[in-house]
């Protein structure tokens, strides 16, 4: 035994008998003919509109019929060419029934299509003045609904009418096209009709088979810096003042490194730690010199494209004009959003958008642009580099196709779409249809990058704090090693209960003298004089290096020049 859903019924049944009973067909008439073998009973169960359920089953035949009645003759008038393509697909499914024999040719699905005056790469529609009527030559929404059509199991023969008047124009809005096909005026419409909650209400809709959201427009501008503090631009203040510290940082560590050893202090760098130290700073100084000057070239050189606007907010507070496109639920939106019916612009095609942006006048000129996300799509690839999109503003479900309310063949067009979706012949329609222009440049390519921030560096900063920090305590550790007993024999000499920073400034004024054990003396042939301990300061005059508490000698100054 076998359900099946198929689709549109009105409300009768069919039962077949003996080994070559059929359903006739007739061109006239729109009657079908089916054709089964290897069964002796099959049966067909149609309830009134919207849902066709099915059993067949070699021994059983199973029939729903309104008021207990039974069918027993073999031919029966389809009216509805829904119901033609599903018994179809439904017939040669199984493996009893051979195939369906023929379908009338003028049984074909009335498919409705809206007039897109201004966005014409969505669906395009051709309007002959002699005969008065529209026809439908593809774009966009239709190519894509003809592959959908073409991945079905089944066929499904259609018809597209353009929803307009005998002079070309659209017949009504897009809520009243729905409302058509709510009336069963037509069975499906095609095009780039936005699914919103409140035609779900009437009708099915599809998976949408373009991205979603109302997108916000803006103009960009070149923000290429021309004034005379440019170069402070680079580098963020939190770099520079870190940039600042460190350097001060490593100063200080060099200098007490070197302080004991150096009599020039000059270019040479004479104590290996503070060698290290050097080292690794001027690789710091490398990578940020080399990253400033590609910052500041970029600032120099480079266009610098940013949106004049990014906070929908503001425009409200501002009682800035803004643009959607005429006849769109986007109006709603706005509205909903606090904009006045002073602030708000329509447009119908690209070039009047790009007019109104032009537009210099602040009464009539806007900016900013909503719109949904195809339309922008079209409309930035048009014209390059000119606008940029901000993110998605208001939420929206993107295009659908529309089917009346329990259709099944909306279920099978939905995984149809799906099937399309998946492979490559949906970016395929896009690229025919979404092409940019040849000489528009890539946006990313004339957007420089920002000011550079501590993000980037304080890594290295870190390794040539830690390793600087590390220098000057293995120096302190050798220094109070290697003068220990100096510092011993000043520290005892104290008066009693001396206080901590009493102490400190002795260790300091040992430090302060020359080291004279030092290889750098050593190499010039000088020995270190003998360091008689003092209790005292030095007095007043003496020079950099002599002992504390140790006479003034004359010839101190010729062996330290």
């Amino acid at each position: 035994m076998e359900r099946t859903n198929i689709a549109h019924a009105l409300g009768v049944a069919v039962e077949c008998h003996g080994t070559e009973s059929s359903v006739e067909f007739s061109d006239s008439q729109s009657k079908i003919k089916l054709l089964r073998k290897g069964v002796d009973k099959c049966g067909i169960v149609w309830k009134r509109r919207f849902l066709l359920s099915s059993l067949i089953s070699a021994q059983r035949t199973f029939l729903t019929l309104s008021g207990g009645k039974r069918l027993t003759n073999a031919t029966y008038m389809i009216r509805d060419p829904i119901v033609t393509a599903y018994i179809s697909y439904f017939w040669a499914r199984l493996p009893e029934i051979t195939t369906l024999v023929a379908f009338a040719s003028r049984c074909f699905t009335k498919y409705q299509v809206p007039i897109q005056n201004g966005f014409s790469t969505f669906v395009t529609v051709t309007y002959d003045p002699k005969t008065n009527t529209s026809t439908v030559n593809g774009g966009y929404c239709i190519n894509i609904f003809e592959a959908v059509i073409k991945s079905l199991p089944y066929a499904v023969p259609y018809e597209l009418h353009p929803y307009a008047k005998p002079n070309g124009e659209a017949a009504g809005s897009y809520n009243d096209l729905v409302n058509q096909l709510f009336l069963g005026n037509y069975d499906a419409a095609v095009g780039d009709i936005t699914m919103r909650a409140n035609r779900s209400l009437y009708v099915d809709f599809t998976l949408p088979y373009t991205e979603s959201g109302v997108f916000m427009v803006v103009p960009i501008k070149d923000n290429k810096s021309k004034t005379a503090w440019v170069f402070l631009k680079p580098l963020t203040w939190e770099l520079w003042v870190t940039s600042g510290c460190s350097f001060i940082f490593i100063g200080f560590v060099v200098w007490v490194l070197e302080h004991r050893i150096n009599k020039d202090f000059r270019e040479r760098v004479v104590n290996n730690l503070a060698r290290f130290v050097v080292i690794l700073w001027c690789f710091v100084v490398l990578i940020l010199t080399q990253s400033y000057t590609a910052s500041l070239t970029s600032l120099l050189t480079v266009q610098q494209l940013q949106p004049t606007v990014t906070d929908v907010n503001l425009l409200i507070k501002n009682r800035n004009n803004v643009a959607y496109q005429r006849g769109s639920f986007v109006y709603g939106i706005l509205k909903q959003q606090g904009f006045q019916d002073e602030n708000l612009k329509t447009f119908n095609t690209a070039e009047e958008l790009n007019q109104l942006f032009h537009n210099s006048s602040r009464k009539y000129g806007i900016s900013a642009a909503f719109d949904e996300t195809p339309y922008m799509k079209l409309f930035l690839a048009t014209y390059c580099s000119k606008y940029t999109m901000i993110p998605p503003t208001f939420k929206a479900d993107g295009f659908g196709f529309v089917f009346p309310k329990g259709s099944p063949l909306a279920h099978d067009v939905l995984r149809a779409i799906l099937n399309v979706s998946e492979g490559e012949k949906m970016k395929d329609i896009e690229r025919i249809w979404f092409k940019k222009d040849a000489s528009c440049a890539d946006p990313n390519s004339l957007v420089s990058s920002s000011s550079l921030s501590l993000d980037s560096f304080w890594g290295l900063f870190l390794i040539a704090g830690v390793a600087s920090a590390f220098a000057l305590l293995i120096f302190v550790a050798m220094f109070l090693h290697a003068e220990r007993q100096e510092i011993l024999q000043q520290l005892i000499r104290l008066v009693p209960g001396a206080s901590l920073w009493t102490r400190i400034c002795v260790v300091l004024r040992i430090y302060d003298q020359w080291d004279l054990q030092s290889y750098t003396f050593q190499n010039n042939g000088l020995e270190a004089p003998s360091k008689a301990p003092a209790a005292v300061p030095a007095a007043a005059g003496a020079p950099r290096g002599a002992p504390v508490g140790a006479p003034i000698l004359v010839n101190q100054p010729e062996i330290l020049s």
